[in-house]
């Protein structure tokens, strides 16, 4: 009798088991497909950013210089 429930019980552990591993591939499986259309629109976006972050780059980094070697502290 013991033997039988515990043949049941792993049974149904199996089926737990495939269960959820199948519901885990179809996580996956979409997170891999949103993560590839967030990053081929990324790259689209920075293509297109470039060019004019470039540009701005040295007068930023110049600003934030003077700001932060004023030598008083205040």
């Amino acid at each position: 009798m013991a033997d039988s429930l515990n043949k049941l019980w792993l049974k149904g552990q199996a089926e737990e088991d495939i269960y959820f591993a199948e519901r885990d591939r179809e996580l996956i499986a979409a997170l891999r497909k949103k993560r590839a259309r967030n990053e081929s629109a990324d790259a689209g976006h920075r293509e297109g950013k470039d060019a004019t972050s470039a540009a701005s780059t040295p007068a930023t980094d110049s600003k934030k210089g003077s700001e932060n070697d004023s030598g008083n502290g205040t």
